[in-house]
């Protein structure tokens, strides 16, 4: 079991390649093609003939399709993300690690499961939220706690918060596009973290630990 760090390293890696291409073919097959980009993740995991904000939608064919990258993106980021914490972060910080990447998983899990329309319809926004946030705090609080990726940390998660921010001001008919800038950033910390992973993490960590 000595290249046991090849599994949550490929799983990341694979995740995430996936997550961005899946949801190119949902954004192609709907309505919109290439301008669905400007849509709500929310819309996009929303099945045809179901509410969203409070009219039928019929934008994403393959919302399903959507929704199952989700899940198994989020299942796989609990396992890889809490994996890399545990063996490369400085250990009187991984339990705070840890319940961030747990409720940024968690909350990738639900909103695969609870799309805009599932009642109780706040599980959705609720779960989104702690995506968007937590998903891209938690590569800046790593950034302090070991001495590997820390400027392509801290640079993921403010570009990840900034994008965020311009969420909860922006017109509702383009805040999709900026809802992207803040998940690709929480994909981008899960590619390093895997690639990090490719090798040993054992001396690594020591290296990271007395730093």
């Amino acid at each position: 079991m000595k290249k046991i760090h090849l599994i949550p390293s490929t799983l990341l890696i694979i995740s995430s390649v996936s997550y961005v291409a899946l949801e190119m073919i949902s954004i192609i097959s709907s309505k919109s093609s290439f301008k669905g980009y400007f849509h709500t993740i929310s819309e996009l995991s929303t099945p045809i003939g179901e509410k969203y904000r409070g009219i039928e939608s019929n934008f994403s064919p393959l919302s399903y399709l959507f929704n199952s990258i989700l899940i198994i993106n989020g299942i796989v980021y609990f396992i890889g993300i809490s994996y890399y914490i545990i063996k490369m972060i400085k250990p009187k910080f991984i339990p705070l690690c840890l319940m961030m990447s747990t409720l940024t998983g968690i909350g990738t899990i639900l909103v695969g499961f609870f799309h805009s329309s599932t009642n109780p319809v706040f599980i959705h926004y609720v779960s989104t939220a702690l995506v968007f946030l937590f998903g891209n705090i938690l590569p800046i609080v790593m950034s302090f706690c070991t001495s590997k990726n820390t400027i392509i940390f801290k640079i993921i998660g403010i570009s990840g918060l900034i994008a965020g921010f311009f969420c909860l001001i922006l017109p509702k008919n383009i805040i999709g596009i900026f809802e992207r800038f803040t998940i690709y950033p929480i994909i981008a910390h899960e590619i390093v973290c895997g690639i990090t992973l490719l090798k040993d993490p054992s001396e690594k960590r020591l290296e990271s630990i007395n730093v």
